[in-house]
């Protein structure tokens, strides 16, 4: 089955001299799944935890604004 899950959470950013230099997320319990075609389903419960990493910036690219 395909299925899309949505997470609500948090997102951390550390910020040295105007520029943001790290910055993580933290899941909170809210979770949303829907089928392809966006119809609500019950979570199959099947997946793999897959963490909810974030790029680090690396480079004055990542500041965007």
């Amino acid at each position: 089955m395909d299925y899309r899950k949505y997470t609500h959470g948090f997102v951390m950013q550390r910020f040295k001299d105007g520029k943001c230099v790290e910055q993580h997320f933290t899941a909170g319990d809210v979770e949303y799944t829907d089928d392809e075609i966006g119809e609500p389903i019950d979570p199959p419960g099947d997946e793999t935890y897959f963490p909810f990493f974030m790029e680090q910036p690396e480079t004055d690219d990542a500041n965007i604004g």
